[in-house]
């Protein structure tokens, strides 16, 4: 009998087991985290064979997410004794330079433009000793984490040797790709269910990054649906298992800035550039993640565009419930 073809009663045996181990790990995580607990609860932690699409129009933090996703789990796995778990980071939009200072600025809690360019410019004579120490201790803690970046890739062949390589050296527990439509021979339908016969291969989840179509830009409401996935994109689809959408309304409220109106008296006008610049102030940090397939819901989280971290937001009566 062909071998991915099962009697009911394996699959039931294996329900079992796994129904057993959830009794006997009561409250402990059953697969990975984003790095953000209120998400992990919500969609259930990334679990290995799992196909997750993080799709959002530029400047809503895909790659941020990615990177704390991925700095979060290799500082988890360098932290475990014994452990040979890594994270590999397949990315044509950033090369592994410029997603260097990305990571950097996670461990220092510092804006990664400072680590991108601070020895490089002018701004480096106004920065003091414990600054460029703070970097360079910074590195050294980077270079020991369990974090593979790959910046170029031909095709799905050269993406599972890859895997297949370092595997032969550590054990690939979580995969990036950032982003699809930078692989074109990803962005067909075919290509993704070759990344989801990857992810059920080698059992492990897979992040898929995907940039939203503009249509969503001319309305009013600007947060994502599943209509707003590009047009031939939505192929991938029944590939994929989960999809998460990121939405800042800081982003939108940020670039409607108060103009004074034909008229309008000046403390009228300077009381609506106040209301806006507390509102702006007020969502700063805020970024939605909208679950969109496989788990669903919103959740809130916070959001440092500076540094690029995510984590939660202290829960409030203005949380969406879940």
């Amino acid at each position: 009998m062909d071998k991915n073809c099962y009697h009911i009663s394996s699959v039931i045996q294996s329900y079992l087991e796994e129904l057993d181990y959830r009794y006997q790990n009561r409250g402990q995580p059953l697969g990975l985290s984003t790095g953000i607990k209120t998400l992990d609860e919500r969609m259930e932690w990334m679990r290995n064979g799992e196909v997750i699409l993080l799709g959002a129009r530029p400047a809503m933090g895909k790659t941020s997410f990615a990177v704390n996703c991925s700095y979060q789990l290799a500082k988890t796995f360098l932290e475990i004794p014994q452990n040979r778990d890594c994270v590999l980071y397949f990315s044509l939009k950033s090369s592994r330079d410029i997603l260097l200072p990305r990571f950097i600025s996670h461990e220092t809690k510092q804006p990664s433009w400072e680590a991108r360019y601070q020895r490089y410019s002018d701004v480096c004579f106004e920065k003091t000793y414990e600054d460029f120490e703070a970097i360079i201790n910074a590195t050294k803690r980077i270079s020991e984490l369990p974090l593979y970046i790959c910046d170029y890739l031909d095709d799905m062949c050269e993406m599972e040797n890859i895997i297949q390589q370092v595997n032969q050296q550590k054990h690939v527990a979580f995969i990036v790709v950032d982003y699809i439509q930078l692989f074109p021979f990803m962005g067909s339908d075919m290509g993704m269910k070759e990344i989801k016969k990857l992810a059920q291969a080698f059992n492990v989840p897979i992040l898929v990054l995907s940039q939203l179509n503009r249509n969503l830009e001319h309305r009013k409401d600007k947060h994502p649906y599943l209509s707003d996935i590009r047009g031939e994109d939505k192929k991938i689809l029944p590939y994929v298992d989960k999809i998460l959408f990121l939405f800042r309304e800081y982003y939108y409220l940020w670039n409607e800035e108060p103009k004074i109106k034909s008229g309008e008296k000046q403390e009228h006008f300077e009381k609506r550039w106040r209301e806006w610049e507390k509102q702006c102030d007020k969502i700063k940090n805020e970024c939605e993640i909208i679950l969109a397939k496989g788990c669903y819901g919103r959740v809130k989280c916070f959001f440092d565009s500076y540094t690029g971290i995510f984590d939660d937001l202290v829960r409030s009566e203005d949380d969406i419930p879940f």
